[in-house]
C-alpha cells in the first residue's frame, strides 16, 4: 500500500490544561485518529515532543521539533519549507489558520475555523496584525484545498474573500466520547468533590471580548436560586472584563475557574442544570455541542455557526439581548417537558459529530490531492 506522506503543522497545540482552546484540541484529535489510518503516514511539527503528549499513541508518527519562538518568525519559514524539501510531503496541512510566507510546495490544505479576525478585529489585540490579516488572507488564497468547521465559515469565506467556493469544504469538529450524561445518583458525589452548588449554569470560553461573558453574568442574576459557573482561562482585555465581573462575584452570582483541569471541566459540565454560550460569534461551537452530548440542555447566542450545529436541541438569542437570554433560561429550567424534548434532541444531534469522521473525511481529502 502507498503511503501518503504528510507533513502537519501541530505548533498551535498546548500541553495538557489546554481545555479552552478550541484549535488546540482539534489539532490533538485530529491527530490521534489520523494516525490510526493505515495509508497515512504523518510527521507532526511541534515545539518539543513533549507538546505532543500524545505521541505514545502515535507510535507510526514521526515528530520533527522547531525552535520555540513566534509560530511564524523568520526561523519557522525557513525551517518548514526546508524541511518539505527534503522529505518530499505530498501534502501540507495548516491546522490553525495560516501557513507560514514560505509555504512549501506540495498540496497545501488550511483548516479556517472562522475569519473573525478579518471582519472584526475589534475583538483581537493589535499586535499580531501579520499573521492574522496578511498571512490569513495570502493562506486562504495559496491553499489547494480550505477545510472549514462549518457552512457558516465556508459562506464568510465565499462571501467576504471572493475565494472560490468548490476549494472549500466543510469538515466538521467531533466530540470526545467522555461527553456522555452523568447518572443521577452519582450527580451529589461529584458536587460535593468539586466543591458546586446545587444549582447552576455553566458556561465555557476563553475569557475575551469575543465571548460576551458579561451579558452570560448579567442573564443568570435575573434567575432565582441559580449560579453562574464560568471555566475558561484569561484572554485579551481579561483585566478590563474581570473588572466588569467583579460586582457579579462579590454578590455571589458568578464563579469564575480558571485552573480547571479536563476531568473537572467535564465534571461540571455533566452535573449542570443548563449550558449558556452569548458568543458574539462563533465558528463552529464545540463546548456547546459537547454540553448535548452531556445530556445538558443549551440556551445560545445566534452568533456565527450555532444555529448551524445545535439546530433544534437549543434555545436562542441575540447575543445583546439580555432579556431574551433571560426568558430562554428560565423556560430550560423551569419547563420540564420542554427540557426533555432538548436534551432528547441534543443527545441525538451530538452523536452524528465524531473524531474519527472528522479525520476520515480529512484522510480522503489528503488522497484526493496526492492522487
Amino acid at each position: 500500500m502507498k503511503k501518503i506522506k504528510v507533513l502537519f503543522d501541530a505548533r498551535e497545540i498546548r500541553p495538557r490544561g489546554y481545555t479552552f482552546s478550541g484549535i488546540s484540541k482539534y489539532i490533538r484529535h485530529l491527530l490521534l485518529h489520523l494516525a490510526a489510518i493505515e495509508d497515512i503516514e504523518l510527521t507532526i511539527l511541534a515545539h518539543s515532543r513533549g507538546d505532543i503528549e500524545i505521541t505514545n499513541q502515535m507510535s507510526s508518527c514521526n515528530i520533527s521539533v522547531i525552535p520555540r519562538g513566534k509560530v511564524y518568525s523568520l526561523t519557522t519559514h525557513i525551517y518548514t519549507y526546508a524541511l518539505n524539501e527534503l522529505k518530499h510531503f505530498s501534502v501540507f496541512h495548516a491546522p490553525a489558520q495560516v501557513f507560514p510566507y514560505l509555504a512549501p510546495k506540495t498540496s497545501r490544505v488550511l483548516t479556517v475555523h472562522d475569519i473573525t479576525a478579518l471582519t472584526n478585529p475589534e475583538w483581537y489585540p493589535n499586535n499580531d496584525f501579520f499573521s492574522r490579516k496578511v498571512l490569513a488572507v495570502r493562506s486562504l488564497k495559496i491553499a489547494h484545498v480550505v477545510i472549514a468547521n462549518s457552512t457558516n465559515t465556508k459562506m464568510a469565506i465565499v462571501d467576504g474573500l471572493d475565494i472560490e467556493p468548490a476549494k472549500i469544504h466543510v469538515v466538521p469538529l467531533g466530540v470526545d466520547t467522555v461527553f456522555r450524561p452523568l447518572p443521577g445518583d452519582q450527580k451529589p458525589l461529584i458536587k460535593k468533590r468539586y466543591n458546586l452548588p446545587d444549582k447552576y449554569i455553566v458556561s465555557i470560553g476563553t475569557i475575551q471580548p469575543r465571548k460576551n461573558i458579561l451579558t452570560a453574568a448579567r442573564s443568570v442574576a435575573h434567575l432565582k436560586h441559580y449560579k453562574l459557573i464560568h471555566i475558561g482561562s484569561p484572554g485579551w482585555r481579561y483585566d478590563e472584563i474581570y473588572l466588569q465581573l467583579e460586582k457579579f462575584i462579590r454578590k455571589g452570582v458568578l464563579e469564575l475557574r480558571i485552573d480547571a483541569s479536563d476531568e473537572e471541566l467535564l465534571q461540571i459540565l455533566r452535573c449542570a442544570d443548563a449550558f449558556l454560550i452569548t458568543s458574539f460569534h462563533e465558528g463552529f461551537g464545540l463546548p456547546a455541542l459537547e454540553a448535548l452530548a452531556c445530556g445538558v440542555p443549551v440556551v445560545s447566542s445566534n452568533g456565527g455557526a450555532l444555529p448551524e450545529i445545535l439546530g433544534n436541541a437549543a434555545l436562542f438569542s441575540d447575543p445583546n439581548d439580555v432579556e431574551t437570554f433571560i426568558t430562554q433560561l428560565a423556560r430550560i429550567t423551569e419547563d420540564i417537558e420542554l427540557r426533555n424534548k432538548l436534551i432528547n434532541e441534543g443527545l441525538r444531534i451530538a452523536s452524528n459529530y465524531t473524531w474519527a469522521k472528522t479525520a476520515s473525511i480529512t484522510a480522503d481529502i489528503y488522497r484526493a490531492l496526492a492522487n
